[in-house]
This record gives C-alpha cells, structure tokens and sequence, in this order.
C-alpha cells in the first residue's frame, strides 16, 4: 500500500509542529502549559506543510521555506535556550 505523499508531507508537518510545542515547552519548564499556544503551533507546522504540499515544493524547496519562514530558525533557538537553561542553571532573563 503506497501512502500519498500529500499524507507524508502532512504527518511531518504535524510531528515538526509537536517538536516546536516540545522545545517550547524544555526551554521553560516553569512556565504553566497553555493548550491554545500547544495547538496554535502545530497549526502553524500544518499550515506551512499545507503550503509546501499545495505549491508541491521539493525537498529543498521546502527547506527553504521552512527557514525563510522563521519556522526553523525558532526551533533552534528553543533548543539552545533549553539546553543553556537545563545544564548551565541561566536566569530566565538573562538568555
């Protein structure tokens, strides 16, 4: 049985929009969990994924995309802070 790829490009745009909600979520875990920014972020992966399928981009295409978008760029960030803050004990203000 052979999946679509619209139905692939979907999955993963939802799975990069979960690892966005996670990421936020390690960079402060004090911070209380609002499920209306958990589900505006996955929306926004969706949409971009939405994009990529409905212009039928390649995966560079995509890529690209994805980046100029600030998609990425934003999840590198929540990394970073989340490892800073996790191993070097960083004030929340000062990172």
């Amino acid at each position: 049985m052979d999946i679509p790829i619209e139905i692939i490009a979907m999955f993963y745009a939802f799975l990069s929009g979960a690892a966005y909600v996670v990421t936020g979520f390690l960079k402060d875990p004090t911070q209380d969990w609002s499920w209306e920014k958990a589900l505006k972020s996955i929306f926004l992966a969706v949409a971009v994924g939405f994009i990529v399928v409905a212009y039928n981009l390649n995966p560079e295409q995509a890529l690209s995309f994805a980046t100029t978008s600030g998609f990425i760029t934003v999840l590198i960030d929540n990394l970073a802070k989340a490892i800073i803050r996790r191993f070097y004990h960083v004030e929340r203000n000062n990172v």
